[in-house]
């Protein structure tokens, strides 16, 4: 679960920058190692919070439509093995 704090900025009429943090719980992880489904909770081989920086770009349109395009950078790495994961 993450949960962001942005701010926005109106730059020019209709288009907005957006930037800021993020802050996340894992609360469940289920997932796939070296071709073996894992059936049970692999939850302790990962940290149990994860932070990152945001940045994005947001343009309204006149009939209430909007495109969004954002960037998010992990600043925690949350594996805590050094083995690999496939989700």
């Amino acid at each position: 679960m993450n949960v962001p704090l942005l701010f926005k900025f109106n730059t020019a009429e209709g288009l907005y920058l957006s930037g800021g943090g993020y802050f996340g719980a894992i609360v469940d992880v289920q997932g796939e190692f070296n071709g073996i489904i894992e059936t049970e909770n692999i939850t302790s081989d990962f940290k149990t919070i994860d932070a990152g920086l945001s940045i994005g770009a947001e343009y309204n349109f006149n009939n209430g439509l909007f495109l969004e395009a954002s960037y998010n950078h992990r600043l925690v790495n949350i594996l805590d093995t050094v083995e690999e994961f496939r989700f």
